[in-house]
């Protein structure tokens, strides 16, 4: 899209997103932004942590015409290997080549398709530990682009938070 389309779409965001009466609604709507300017993209998700018991589940996700959504039964962190930098730690991690990932729950997308990379970026406020994130059917490495966009929206998301305590 053109800079002036994704500058409009940020600021809606931004106004919706602190607007989000629930933590479902700001889910919801993380997703549907990141999945609009992160194209192609196959999967758009926002997952919630749990430290304590080392699980997440996916609270919102949204998937392109024909891909199957990510089950919404609690994982193990031993399902994604960024889980130590994106869920812990609330960093930013991204992976180009899903086929040869220990990422296993992406990586069988991945065989199916043929290729495929992710970003995830950790979302850390007082009542959440998550991340927002997204699956792609490129092998092409991130652009600097794709790390500022998603970083942007986990900046907004963690904001939108922060303005609800």
């Amino acid at each position: 899209g053109s800079p002036g389309r994704e500058y409009f779409e940020l600021m809606t965001f931004a106004r919706r997103a602190r607007a989000a009466s629930t933590l479902q609604e700001l889910a919801d709507l993380t997703t549907d932004v990141l999945f609009d300017l992160a194209r192609p993209t196959e999967v758009a998700y926002f997952v919630e942590a749990e430290l304590a018991t080392q699980t997440f589940a996916f609270r919102s996700q949204r998937t392109a015409p024909g891909v199957v959504p990510v089950p919404r039964e609690r994982l193990g962190f031993s399902s994604v290997h960024d889980a130590e930098e994106v869920l812990v730690r609330g960093e930013s991690f991204a992976e180009h080549n899903l086929l040869e990932s220990r990422h296993t729950l992406f990586r069988e997308r991945a065989r199916t398709l043929g290729s495929g990379r992710f970003m995830s970026a950790g979302l850390k406020a007082r009542d959440l530990d998550g991340a927002i994130g997204y699956v792609q059917p490129s092998r092409e490495p991130h652009s600097d682009r794709d790390r500022e966009l998603l970083g942007l929206l986990a900046e907004i998301v963690h904001l939108a938070l922060a303005s609800r305590t």
